[in-house]
């Protein structure tokens, strides 16, 4: 079963997100934040930032984009990727070709309050991400879970993996800040 955007948002707790993929004839991805509307209006207008991080753990990889919304007031919104679950490969595949990504900020009542239009900087982490997924054994919801909260424990919150994913630096290859334990 598909879910709506606004079924998937409603889903999510405050200060939660997650992706979307789109219906036909032209299926897209985008980011889904659900938050108290009075929160959405400290965030402001200023656009949201994009930190792409890779985890490989016991053969299990933990793919997270934070996003990072506000300028006097700052959230950090992770958005976990499962390659293995349902529609995860469709997922990263429309992820490396689509453009743009649009995020949008739903409130009180998972009404849509704000929407930012980004240019996709993430296709090659999408890219590599999928190859790297697609040569390791099938991991478990259980499992993907279990990994990321070892991901989140290390760091130390979310907080601490923005920390720690901006402050690597990408390959010369041009790919994303990769982490392996």
């Amino acid at each position: 079963m598909v879910l709506s955007a606004i079924q998937q948002v409603t889903d999510c707790d405050f200060g939660e997100a997650c992706y979307h993929v789109g219906d036909d004839p032209r299926p897209q991805v985008a980011l889904l934040v659900r938050e108290r509307s009075a929160m959405i209006r400290y965030l402001g207008e200023t656009p949201a930032e994009l930190l792409p991080g890779i985890f490989l753990e016991e053969n299990c990889l933990v793919v997270t984009v934070l996003l990072r919304a506000g300028r006097m007031v700052r959230q950090i919104y992770p958005v976990w990727w499962d390659y293995h679950a349902p529609g995860g490969p469709d997922a990263f595949q429309l992820m490396e070709r689509q453009e743009y990504l649009a995020v949008y900020l739903h409130g009180d009542g998972a009404r849509r309050e704000r929407t930012f239009v980004l240019e996709n900087s993430l296709a090659d982490f999408f890219g590599s991400a999928r190859q790297q997924a697609a040569r390791l054994p099938a991991w478990t919801p259980d499992r993907f879970n279990s990994a990321r909260r070892e991901v989140c424990s290390r760091a130390g919150g979310i907080e601490g993996l923005w920390v720690e994913l901006a402050g690597k630096t990408p390959p010369e290859s041009g790919g994303v800040p990769e982490n392996q334990s």
